[in-house]
């Protein structure tokens, strides 16, 4: 199978990155001579120097006879027309198309069959607002994951040094109760992936990963010292597209939103936009505004302005000035692992965010959806259980599942099971698998299932 890939920024860099290791033919396209150097060094795939929306350059990519082509640069209207021309030029059954502008999105006729025949359109902010928003649903949680259309949910939790749980082996952790059940299924230490047994011990500045069913926490929280309040407070930097898109999504909840943005004339505009959000014209970097604003006693502080830079710095600031918790955006994947370091509780990605949505579209077949924790180190899989998979019809201790994988989930029809090892897996159970990146093949013989692609 063939697959275009235009624009090697940082979504076309992961998405490549993932599709390549899973045996796909890649071809990458880019007018940056620089950036096709560098990903010709570091990936096993095909590259063309040239500008996507040019039909001879898609020609030169092999778009005659492939399969799918997904557009994303940084420009709209060449991810538009690079799929306009892969489907009435080359006849790409699928396009796929990072869209950034809302008043494209707001005329999907356009976007769809009809016209420009786009399969499917992801815009970078308003998944990192999604994003966003879902990690507010847990605020004491510094990551959010939800399975089986939210029923099932990860989250990720930081062990700090006056933690009860610290020191303690898993064994020996009264983590997990009847009426809430809880299972710890991966631990991130020195920025690795640990997919822990009864003898891993919890270390303080670990990230513990559990599984619950969706908001059946308390029991976890009170044996990590995490405090159980829902969030009545959210303080946004930035009124650009993420900021709006993220107060649209709160705008007349029952959560007090104020958003501090540095231009009289977005001000106004933001203005037109929302009905209970406060609009504050200032500088965010500006402490006495901060504490004028009562930032103690924001629950959260969401740095998302368009310089990332900026964004971690002033996270700092207001969490030095009294915020429960900062999540900061930043672009450049390699900031994330340094934002935790320096002490910001959740950072987001839109780049990432964007990679992780497209793949989760492409996928197909048995396999119902796979998300990264940590970027590539480990994934998550939902699957639905086949009658052919080793994994059926017999107590889960006697999986033979290779190390560093772990049966996290099962849901059967209205029930929602945290397995222990002696529930057993049905045929067409859906079942969340966590599993470090590089077992991926090994874990797909177990399940006697293939990824598979539109």
């Amino acid at each position: 199978m063939r697959v275009i890939i235009v624009g090697a920024g940082e979504v076309g860099h992961h998405t490549a990155r993932w599709l390549a290791r899973e045996s796909l033919d890649v071809v990458l396209v880019d007018n940056s001579e620089d950036k096709i150097r560098k990903l010709r060094e570091t990936l096993d795939i095909q590259t063309v120097l040239g500008e996507g929306s040019d039909p001879d350059v898609l020609e030169r990519a092999g778009a005659q006879g492939a399969d799918m082509l997904v557009a994303v640069t940084n420009s709209d209207e060449v991810n538009m027309i690079s799929c306009l021309l892969a489907g009435v030029q080359f006849g790409i059954p699928t396009k796929v198309a990072r869209i950034r502008n809302p008043a494209y999105l707001a005329v999907p006729d356009i976007l769809g069959k009809k016209h420009l025949g786009i399969n499917f359109t992801i815009s970078p902010e308003v998944e990192v607002a999604n994003k966003t928003v879902q990690l507010l649903k847990v605020p004491a949680a510094a990551d959010l994951l939800e399975f089986a259309a939210g029923r099932v949910q990860m989250i990720g939790l930081d062990v700090d040094s006056d933690s009860p749980a610290k020191n303690i082996k898993l064994k020996d952790l009264p983590i997990s109760t009847k009426e809430e059940p809880h299972l710890i299924v991966a631990i991130l230490r020195d920025d690795r992936i640990l997919v822990p047994g009864g003898e891993d011990e919890i270390r303080v500045r670990d990230r513990i990963f559990a599984m619950c069913r969706s908001g059946e926490y308390s029991h976890l929280f009170r044996l990590l010292g995490k405090p159980l309040e829902k969030v009545k407070n959210v303080m946004i930097m930035g009124g650009g597209r993420i900021g709006l898109n993220i107060a649209k999504q709160l705008d007349r909840s029952d959560i007090n939103v104020k958003i501090i943005e540095v231009s009289e004339t977005r001000c106004k505009f933001l203005t037109s936009q929302l009905h209970e959000t406060v609009i504050l014209h200032g500088d965010a970097s500006d402490v006495s505004l901060l504490q004028e604003e009562n930032i103690s006693s924001t629950d959260v502080f969401i740095a998302a302005s368009d310089d990332e830079e900026d964004n971690m710095l002033i996270s700092l600031l207001a969490k030095r000035l009294g915020a429960k918790k900062v999540v900061t955006v930043v672009n450049r994947s390699e900031y994330i692992p340094i934002a935790s370091s320096i002490g910001i509780d959740s950072a987001i990605s839109p780049r990432i965010s964007t990679a992780g949505a497209i793949l989760r579209f492409i996928r197909k077949g048995k396999v119902l959806s796979v998300s990264t924790v940590r970027e590539e180190e480990a994934e998550v899989m939902e699957v639905q259980a086949l009658e052919t998979s080793s994994i059926v019809n017999k107590p889960i201790r006697q999986v033979k599942f290779p190390k560093g994988a772990i049966i996290a989930a099962v849901v059967r029809g209205e029930e929602t099971i945290i397995p222990g090892g002696d529930d057993i897996i049905l045929p067409d159970d859906k079942v969340v698998i966590l599993y470090h990146s590089k077992l991926l093949k090994r874990v797909e013989k177990a399940l006697a299932v293939k990824l598979e692609f539109f």
